[in-house]
């Protein structure tokens, strides 16, 4: 069980290279248990919907990663905000409007807004050095997720 508690440890930071390294392995036991769901569900009908249940804690890690990556750049986990959970509001509010002619530019605008803040994002946690020795979320950790 100690294994597990950097997956899911929010407080912290965490190197690029140890944030690539969880996001491939979190990428890789996503395509495993959707391609198991997926089988399952065909044979099962619904009640294999239950086997989709491992994508709660597979998303809870993901989060705890990016929010560790950013204090690692020295920014508090509320740029999630910007970075994801804007983007896809504005594309959601820029659908709702109820006015076809002026839909369709709007919702050019608010994609085009929402993928700068989704690029601006990916640059800012992934690929973007992490501020040297001390920052206010700490010192750099070093371990398996951690490593520079």
């Amino acid at each position: 069980m100690e294994r597990l508690r950097p997956w899911f440890d929010f407080r912290g930071r965490l190197s690029r290279l140890g944030f690539w390294r969880a996001y491939l392995r979190l990428t890789i036991i996503s395509a495993i248990v959707a391609v198991v769901a997926m089988i399952a569900s065909m044979a099962a009908g619904i009640w294999a919907a239950i086997l989709f249940l491992p994508f709660v804690p597979i998303y809870v890690a993901s989060i705890a990663m990016t929010v560790r990556r950013l204090h690692d750049r020295d920014r508090s986990a509320w740029w999630l905000v910007v970075f994801y959970l804007l983007p896809s509001g504005l594309i959601d509010a820029a659908y709702q409007l109820r006015d076809p002619t002026a839909q369709s530019l709007t919702v050019l605008l608010a994609t085009l807004v929402g993928l700068g803040l989704v690029v601006w994002g990916v640059i800012e946690v992934g690929f973007l050095r992490g501020t040297p020795g001390y920052n206010r979320f700490g010192a750099m950790e070093f371990g398996p997720l951690a490593t520079r």
